[in-house]
């Protein structure tokens, strides 16, 4: 005799941390990837992760899933697509959705935090492009004539 367990959809997609932290240089070029962690599902393949969503209100990311034919799971990578200005935007909060086989589908959700880490990119500016003192002739040595203010 034979028997058949047919397996149900009673698990949804997890992740083992909620939220991950990751800091990118604002100099970094345009088409790299970071790797994400994939969701976890016990349920059989039918059942388990099928597909991952990006959820942001930012066009600078694109999520790339591809298929690793070794052991049926998916990598997930983070793909920057435009340059970034951490003078304009110093950090992005992202949703990682991970979709199961159900139906409806089940989701399990990461949360990543994208900190933007500054890089030497500008020059200082003064407040005015010119400065113009007068200095009696008669002012004592290592007295202090003007003061100027520049900012980065």
């Amino acid at each position: 005799m034979v028997v058949d367990v047919l397996d149900k959809n009673d698990h949804k997609p997890y992740f083992e941390e909620p939220t991950m932290n990751l800091v990118i240089s604002e100099t970094t070029s345009v088409g790299k990837t970071f790797t994400l962690p994939a969701a976890i599902d016990v349920d059989s393949a039918a059942y388990s992760v099928q597909n991952y969503q990006l959820a942001s209100d930012s066009n600078i990311f694109d999520l790339i899933v591809t298929d690793n034919l070794l052991d049926d799971t998916k990598e997930v990578k983070l793909k920057l697509k435009e340059p970034l200005d951490r003078e304009k935007v110093d950090n992005y909060d992202l949703q990682l959705v991970a979709y199961d086989g159900g139906n409806p589908p089940s989701t399990g959700v990461l949360t990543i935090n994208v900190t933007i880490d500054d890089a030497n990119d500008n020059n200082p500016k003064f407040d005015n492009s010119s400065y113009e003192v007068f200095v009696s002739e008669n002012v004592p040595v290592g007295t202090s004539i003007s003061s100027v203010h520049a900012q980065d």
